[in-house]
């Protein structure tokens, strides 16, 4: 037994059929574990495939499959241990008709419970979490904000309070997801090619309700970036919401990988590109020719121009928000245009992140 401790491989004992011991395996009275495997590499989270509106209400309206989809993302505690005093003993999933979930963990020995929410993302949330599953959900696929509490027959106070919990790990996490696009391909310098990379930097604008004084009109610089070939994508506030050089730099070299072949318009913020260390290739189109410059047809920026109308169409639901809203709010368009492929299964790794149970 000892060798096999040491090379990390130890038989299960005859009669111990993990599954069995789980509710997903049938176990509904005294399970040590909600489900057999949880999510435990990033790509587990990232590679699923979506969830059609058909298939998550199948999920939601069935408690136990609803309960093994969170713990198998990790978004509740999948088991529990006892942490009183002198009790390190197991804890068991048993079924608990007073509480709002419908489960509680409890210790055999002691008769202590805990929450199955205990330390996750729902811990501070007053809905029941089927019902704050469903927000989740329509939060993702873009449903319309003002419809949410309707239909999900919840309160607008605890809605919009559950919404906010939800931007809140949009905005911890933006900076932790982020993928640098562009680089060389290739194994040697030789047999390698670099990606190219268009950047540019846009205004955009939406009007806010202060209520004391009104509407107003905010604006931020945004710099955005697309990959040719794989249409890969970065979106960043300016720092400073200024365009000079000192704010644009330092985002370009924080989402462009070093090599990049780099296309700008002329703008003076883009200068020093082609003088970093990263080795940046830098690329100017010449808007005075028109969007393609006759001499280089490859020069041009149109990627990056067209997206933009793709991501200004989206930030116009920041339209007659409150103006103590607006820094969330532009946090969580961020995310979502980073994510927008994948933004279930992006918010469900993210809350791992933030949440350890």
């Amino acid at each position: 037994m000892s060798k096999r401790l040491l090379c990390g491989v130890v038989e299960i004992p005859l009669g111990t059929d993990q599954n069995a011991l789980s509710i997903e395996g049938g176990n509904r009275t005294n399970a040590q574990a909600i489900c057999s495997q949880v999510f435990s590499c990033r790509d587990d989270w990232l590679s699923e495939p979506g969830l059609r509106l058909v298939d998550f209400f199948h999920l939601v309206n069935d408690d136990i499959r609803l309960l093994c989809w969170l713990a198998r993302r990790r978004l509740i505690p999948n088991r529990m241990q006892c942490n009183k005093v002198d009790c390190d003993a197991k804890l068991f999933l048993v079924p608990d008709s007073g509480n709002l979930d419908g489960w509680v963990w409890r210790c055999d020995k002691c008769r202590n419970t805990r929450s199955i929410r205990h330390r996750s993302i729902f811990t501070h949330c007053d809905m029941p979490i089927k019902t704050a599953t469903k927000i989740l959900y329509l939060w993702s696929i873009g449903h319309p904000r003002e419809l949410i509490p309707y239909d999900t027959d919840s309160s607008t106070q605890d809605a919009n309070d559950w919404l906010y919990c939800i931007r809140e790990v949009c905005r911890e996490t933006n900076a932790d997801l982020k993928e640098r696009i562009g680089g060389v391909e290739g194994a040697t310098e030789e047999s390698g090619y670099c990606r190219v990379v268009e950047v540019d930097e846009s205004l955009f604008s939406c009007w806010v309700h202060d209520p004391q004084l009104g509407s107003t009109l905010r604006k931020v610089w945004l710099l955005g970036g697309v990959e040719r070939g794989t249409e890969r994508t970065f979106l960043a506030r300016c720092p400073r919401n200024s365009r000079d050089a000192f704010s644009l730099i330092p985002v370009i070299r924080e989402f462009v990988k070093p090599g990049t072949a780099i296309i700008t318009d002329e703008w003076e913020g883009y200068a020093p590109l082609s003088h970093l260390p990263e080795g940046y290739q830098h690329y100017i189109t010449d808007r005075t020719k028109g969007i393609l410059c006759p001499e280089q047809n490859a020069v041009h920026i149109q990627k990056i121009t067209g997206q933009w109308s793709h991501w200004k169409r989206n930030f116009e639901s920041l339209n007659g928000i409150r103006s103590d809203e607006f820094e969330t709010r532009l946090d969580e368009f961020l995310w979502r245009m980073r994510h927008s492929k994948a933004i279930l299964q992006s918010f469900n790794y993210s809350v791992t992140l933030l949440f350890e149970v």
